[in-house]
């Protein structure tokens, strides 16, 4: 058998699929070899042995072993699904484990993955109702539905296929207030379709739940049956669920709109609740000058959910933000627990590879572990693709500003202010990107100009804790830093992690903010994580 699984693991790292990624074909030589010799190999001892990390190094806070096994799997799917397709074995790393198995083909366990492709007259409606499928659709067991927006971008359906690493497509129509649906499998080049489905816009998507069900032989779990809403409700509500994965300011106010119709028109609509709660959480990260009001007002919206129906599994996670920032309750959210962070990010970028919020919560968590230049790396990678998306320029920045590419994270806050100008968060960070790198002088102008935009009494205190820390007055730092703790801040529980944070730990009082808001003291925070010696920088 180690014969075997060396010989298959070398067909497999000579395929143009792996030809582009030297790391991954030498992580998974190493992994073969090491279980030919050894056996199956410790994250800890991976991270030292071949990621060359030290010894006494915390894989909770420095998850690259994960990181790089999630890229392995995935570019192993990707290879079996087109240029491998034919052949007899398959080499598979099961989730959770580091130790590569060979199956026949034939005995290899079949895996739904299914592309969700929907299309409309009026956009936001197209990406609402396609959200609102894939929502659905997850109730099915051992299905994966594979992203909205991914598929809302493809050229056709076998475009969405491709792009999406799926073995089946359910292609939907919105015709009026008749939603038409073909579920087609994928056999190489070609669609074969399995069966089509016609029917009222609503309830449609329940119905078309249980129809995708019983063409795949595959069974529905949890969930309470929901109000049946007038058809122009429906229809609200998915514009207001289309606006919302737009993730802007205005498109927020405009997703905001839509619910707060259907609340008025229905209220008994649990989703509608929950679609204002999750409002309410990008608004206090991101937006709002206040940050306490929204987050309270998101909680009440979350708890109405949750009355409505208590099996809403979108007003859980929102409750669960909004709680760990208002009360602390890291019974609802765990905190710092990164390795099961990257878990969840990645098992989300895997459904929804051309989501740019996604594709930007892999940045902030890599910023957060210390793998500085991957973040930058997945950040150009996310600002190619989407030019208007204004957090990652944000992310961006903070990346490159990490790694000493001062010039880099500059170039990332102009673009950031040309897509919205006079940004508090953007002013706020070029404040520490210039005070990292040496330039007071500069810093000390954009302090002033942070000042200027706002009534100061009521501007974000982070910002301004950020923005002593940056000229070197860490006490005004750090009595902007507790205020901000005061206000229930959601970027006050960064305060370990995030770079513009790094001068207020010093500070003698800081300890009492990670009390205070019951975190845990990193006693030594993971460096950039460097290159291993002919390594590129990765792309996720």
């Amino acid at each position: 058998m180690g014969f075997r699984l060396e010989g298959i693991a070398e067909r497999v790292c000579r395929s143009d699929t792996f030809g582009s990624s030297s790391r991954l074909r030498d992580f998974l030589r190493y992994l073969v070899k090491r279980q030919a010799t050894e056996g199956q190999a410790k994250e800890t001892v991976i991270g030292v042995e071949f990621f060359q990390r030290d010894p006494a190094y915390d894989p909770r806070k420095d998850p690259i072993v994960r990181v790089e096994a999630h890229r392995l799997r995935r570019r192993l799917r990707e290879y079996y699904q087109s240029e491998g397709a034919q052949d007899p074995w398959q080499l598979e790393l099961p989730a959770g484990a580091y130790l590569p198995v060979v199956r026949r083909r034939e005995d290899a366990e079949f895996e739904w993955r299914i592309a969700v492709r929907v299309e409309a007259t009026d956009p936001p409606t197209a990406e609402g109702l396609a959200a609102e499928v894939i929502r659905q659709l997850g109730t099915l067991r051992d299905l994966k539905v594979l992203g909205s927006l991914s598929s809302l971008t493809s050229r056709d359906s076998r475009d969405a296929v491709q792009q999406l690493g799926a073995n089946s497509i359910l292609e939907c129509r919105l015709d009026g207030f008749h939603l038409k649906a073909t579920l087609s499998r994928a056999q190489r080049d070609r669609l074969i379709p399995v069966a089509s489905f016609d029917n009222l816009v609503q309830p449609a998507v329940d119905a078309l739940t249980s129809f995708v069900a019983s063409s795949i032989g595959l069974r529905r779990t949890g969930g309470n049956p929901r109000v049946v809403l007038d058809l122009q409700s429906y229809q609200l509500y998915l514009a207001g669920r289309g606006w919302f994965h737009r993730w802007s300011p205005d498109n927020l106010i405009k997703a905001g709109n839509c619910f707060e119709q259907v609340i008025a028109r229905n209220p008994g609509f649990a989703p509608a609740y929950a679609g204002m709660a999750d409002i309410q959480v990008l608004l206090a990260y991101w937006h709002a000058d206040r940050a306490r009001p929204v987050l309270e007002s998101g909680l009440a919206y979350a708890k109405k959910a949750l009355e409505l129906d208590p099996a809403s599994a979108d007003a859980y996670c929102s409750r669960a933000a909004l709680e760990a920032v208002l009360h602390y309750d890291w019974e609802l959210a765990p905190q710092l627990r990164f390795a099961e962070a990257v878990d969840a990010v990645f098992a989300a970028y895997d459904l929804d590879p051309a989501s740019p919020e996604i594709g930007n919560e892999i940045v902030w968590v890599r910023n957060c572990c210390g793998h500085h230049l991957e973040a930058a790396e997945q950040a150009r990678r996310i600002v190619e693709l989407h030019p208007g998306f204004l957090e990652a320029y944000w992310s961006l920045a903070a990346a490159e500003s990490s790694c000493g590419n001062h010039a880099a994270a500059t170039a990332a806050l102009d673009r950031a202010e040309y897509l919205a100008p006079d940004a508090p968060f953007t002013v706020a960070l070029r404040c520490s990107v210039e005070g990292a790198k040496g330039d007071v002088e500069a810093a000390r102008q954009s302090f002033v100009r942070l000042d200027s935009l706002q009534d100061p009494a009521s501007a974000r205190a982070i910002y301004r804790a950020w923005a002593y820390a940056a000229i070197g007055d860490v006490e005004a730092g750090m009595q902007h830093l507790e205020r901000a703790v005061d206000v229930a801040d959601p970027h006050a529980l960064y305060v370990e992690v995030f770079p513009p944070n790094a001068r207020l730990r010093s500070h003698f009082r800081y300890p009492e903010i990670l009390r205070r808001q019951r975190l845990p003291h990193l006693a030594a925070q993971p460096g950039p994580h460097r290159p291993l010696k002919g390594e590129p920088a990765v792309c996720i």
